[in-house]
């Protein structure tokens, strides 16, 4: 075991280099600390040694550490800092359970009904509310991203969740980059896909948050292929659709929340000038806020 104590600008913070939460990263190594003042559990960033002269991955890295905004569904930043040459963010770590592994079927799943996942569905988008507000956009939005809290919580009834990783976010505020930008399959929607990140938006957040939940409520798997190209080309083609788990009043707001242009031949085929229309087109088809999709939300009858 390799025990280390790093020293930041709020405080000391101890853990095992050589036991990894996530080892290898694209960006950083991630790890379970104790904050020594507190006795608190943190979670302890390292950006890649590789990263550390790369200007993008440090000012994505410095943007995370400014995410720190007052809200229940919201993770917090801690510290920021520099150690022996190693840039270090601290921020919240929470018990709970991610949605990906939540809805694995040894986590009894079956039992928990639509308006469970809509009490889920609206504390998100109300995180999102603010975070949007701040001009900032989380742009990995998927259900590993999401955890509902388990500590002294009847999650049954009274959920309660967390977003987190904002590893890829972006601010609003930043020039068009024409970098190559990450992307999550399956859950990143066209513009993103695609690189048009002058079309990437609140919007995009929300497509996500819906391709999300509609897998969590449905049970279906969406754009899943073994080929990932194959995979890429469902996520520019394919729509929602239907599922006798999910009320019409629903399905409708997801589908509104995901829309997108379909494409009719593959985007090379297209020019640069066809493809930004048509990717803008389907975004102006989706909500335009969280805002206006929670009012929606809050209307459903539950079940």
């Amino acid at each position: 075991m390799s025990e280390k104590i790093i020293k930041g600008n709020f405080g000391e913070y101890r853990f095992n280099d050589s036991v990894f939460l996530k080892k290898n990263g694209k960006f950083n190594d991630v790890f379970l600390g104790i904050d020594i003042k507190t006795k608190n559990e943190v979670l302890i960033k390292r950006l890649n040694s590789q990263n550390t002269e790369n200007e993008i991955a440090v000012n994505r890295f410095l943007l995370e550490s400014h995410i720190n905004f007052e809200h229940i569904s919201l993770s917090k930043s801690l510290d920021y800092f520099t150690f022996e040459n190693d840039i270090f963010l601290i921020r919240e770590f929470f018990e709970g359970i991610d949605l990906k592994n939540f809805t694995k079927p040894s986590l009894f799943k079956k039992n928990f009904k639509e308006d469970f996942w809509i009490k889920i569905l609206i504390q998100v988008l109300e995180g999102l509310q603010i975070l949007h507000e701040k001009g900032i956009i989380h742009r990995d939005i998927r259900p590993s991203n999401i955890i509902i809290l388990n500590k002294n919580i009847d999650f049954k009834e009274n959920p309660k969740i967390k977003i987190i990783d904002f590893g890829l976010a972006k601010s609003l505020e930043n020039e068009e980059s024409f970098e190559r930008e990450p992307f999550s399959l399956i859950y990143s929607p066209p513009e993103q896909l695609l690189n048009f990140n002058s079309l990437v938006s609140v919007g995009s957040d929300l497509y996500s948050l819906a391709i999300t939940f509609y897998e969590l409520i449905s049970d279906e798997k969406l754009f899943r292929h073994s080929n990932p190209e194959f995979s890429m080309n469902l996520m520019i083609t394919q729509t929602l659709k239907p599922s006798k788990k999910i009320s019409n009043q629903l399905f409708n707001i997801l589908s509104k929340a995901s829309a997108k242009k379909k494409f009719i031949k593959p985007p090379r085929m297209f020019s640069y000038n066809e493809l930004y229309e048509l990717l803008e087109e389907g975004v102006k088809f989706r909500y335009s806020s969280a805002s206006e999709m929670l009012f929606d939300l809050k209307e459903i009858k539950i079940r």
